[in-house]
């Protein structure tokens, strides 16, 4: 039965097209699984930290102005680590630390359905880009351990599923934002592959000053300081392939 769930999200995200029916989709089938709320946290090398979560605007609006980021560990765990993070207020005694602030952001989850979380660390090494999956029950905290270890795998791919579906997505909104002209997207490819202003002018039947005016307008757009910076940014957001 899990499996079957499973095969029918896989085939739903690799047909969604847009990042809004990629969420919609990944709530439903992790409520499916037993989640309460599922959150997902895109964290871009170039442009920091992008969050989707199903609580309501009251709880995310606590987390943002009492948490994030200085007093979230699971944030600092999920960029140095690939292992699960177990948190809310049935681990508390795992986290001897915990800031107050979190304390009260945790009380507040948890009285949204909230009581026990687990992270899903997933990284990207191509890009260096990163985030997590959090996904969150109203179980006790042996409940809790049983049901994701009864459910982990399956949560684990779903998770990364998600993910890579959303991080692509996202990614294809940001490039459309960008609005390249062919023009520089051409210039670009051609500085991907190694050439100069005057061999690209040669290449594109224009002159060189032409070639650096398209190159200084793609990095204004890619908000890069270099032409070698613009063209990461360009590869990373799938506008180019060298």
């Amino acid at each position: 039965m899990l499996e079957n769930s499973l095969l029918d999200f896989l085939h739903a995200m690799n047909c969604a097209e847009s990042v809004t029916a990629a969420w919609k989709t990944t709530i439903t089938y992790m409520r499916g699984l037993g989640a309460r709320h599922v959150g997902n946290v895109l964290e871009f090398k170039e442009s920091g930290l992008f969050h989707l979560n199903s609580t309501s605007p009251r709880v995310r609006q606590i987390y943002r102005e009492l948490v994030y980021p200085d007093h979230d560990p699971k944030i600092e765990h999920c960029r140095r680590c690939v292992t699960p993070y177990f948190f809310g207020m049935e681990f508390w005694d795992s986290e001897p630390n915990l800031s107050k602030p979190r304390q009260w952001c945790d009380e507040e989850i948890a009285e949204a359905g909230g009581r026990a979380s687990v992270a899903i660390p997933i990284h990207m090494p191509a890009s260096q880009d990163r985030g997590h999956v959090c996904i969150a029950t109203d179980h006790r905290r042996d409940e809790f351990v049983s049901f994701y270890e009864d459910r982990g795998a399956v949560l684990q791919l779903g998770a990364i599923t998600a993910f890579n579906r959303i991080y692509a997505l996202t990614r294809k909104e940001q490039a459309t934002r960008i609005g390249l002209s062919e023009r520089e997207r051409e210039c670009l490819l051609w500085l991907a592959m190694g050439l100069r202003n005057d061999r690209i002018a040669e290449r594109m039947n224009i002159r060189p000053v032409t070639v650096a005016l398209h190159t200084a307008n793609a990095r204004r757009k890619l908000n890069a300081r270099t032409s070698a910076q613009a063209v990461v940014r360009a590869v990373q957001l799938g506008l180019i392939e060298p």
